[in-house]
């Protein structure tokens, strides 16, 4: 078995991050290479990767060997662990995508595959989903028509389209004083999404993870995990002073990540961690979803290696 992670760039690969845990824990196993996205290339001979062996450093971290030329078809999975809204090069998430999605076309195992990459990655990619699993979502970059939709909604969440980790996020109300503030920051930068505020968001959010098209369960114990903000804070990422804590495997979770799973599948993210508030989605990470090594600390279970067995099966 070789594996080879893509990344945005060997400084990414920090301790306590699920992707480090991840790469050490398949190195442990097999013979694994890392790859950042500018280091791939396609030319007439096929795709490659000039990829390098990692190594714990000592801190918990990972240190990179020499890159070495490698061709994609001689491993037997390539997992993308890269997130393009943080790529320190613009151009390198696209190039990487152009590379992967021509292996694929050369019987290249990608996860998760490039359609679901390319439609998912950013918050947009919301609305591929089935209505009965997201809340009601509108992206647009016309600040009449944000105001339009804060209007239906009543109080709403703007944000941007392609942003990440709760950066730009508002709460918002019709005629609020801060409305217009708010839409023109964020329509400066790019389109905006509106989605009604849900108010079970005030106990923050819970992160699922759907493998397969199933939700991944051990032992009757879900994987999943809530993410509930600090105080004075709205949103609940864990590096604004989220706390993560254990969340009970209810029917209701269950049976959303079960509504998803089909609809994951048909785009190719067969390895995906739901945002969910209440009975919706209301965001579907597919790049580099974390979550896996507190849920391993909480409830005692091989939820990162199992989740590994499946990414790399």
């Amino acid at each position: 078995m070789s594996v080879l992670f893509v990344v945005n760039s060997p400084g990414a690969l920090k301790p306590g991050k699920t992707t480090t845990a991840l790469v050490l824990a398949q190195e442990a196993r097999s013979e694994t290479w890392v790859v950042p996205c500018a280091r791939l290339l396609m030319d007439d001979e096929g795709t490659f990767a000039y990829a390098s062996r990692p190594k714990q450093d000592g801190s918990g971290g990972v240190r990179l060997g020499p890159p070495t030329r490698h061709r994609l078809a001689d491993f037997d999975t390539v997992v993308v662990r890269t997130n393009p809204a943080t790529q320190s090069s613009p151009w390198a998430w696209q190039h990487a995508l152009a590379v992967l999605e021509l292996a694929e076309t050369q019987g290249v195992r990608v996860v998760n595959a490039t359609t679901a990459l390319r439609r998912l990655a950013a918050k947009p990619g919301l609305l591929h989903l089935p209505e009965d699993v997201r809340v009601p979502t509108t992206v647009t970059g016309d600040a009449a028509r944000v105001r339009e939709r804060v209007e239906a909604f009543g109080r709403s969440v703007v944000k941007p389209a392609h942003g990440s980790h709760g950066s730009g996020v508002f709460v918002v109300e019709p005629g609020g004083a801060n409305l217009g503030a708010a839409v023109d920051l964020l329509l400066d930068k790019g389109p905006v999404v509106v989605q009604p505020w849900i108010p079970q968001a005030v106990d923050g959010d819970i992160r699922l993870f759907v493998v397969d098209g199933e939700p991944l369960v051990i032992d009757g114990v879900l994987g999943a995990l809530r993410r509930r903000p600090a105080i004075g804070e709205l949103r609940s990422n864990v590096h604004l002073g989220g706390k993560p804590e254990p969340v009970a495997c209810t029917p209701e979770l269950l049976a959303l990540a079960h509504r998803a799973g089909p609809a994951l599948m048909a785009l190719g993210a067969s390895f995906v961690g739901l945002d969910c508030i209440g009975d919706r989605v209301v965001e579907a990470n597919v790049c580099a979803p974390g979550g896996l090594i507190d849920m391993d600390g909480y409830y005692k279970l091989p939820f990162l290696d199992t989740a590994l067995d499946r990414l790399t099966k």
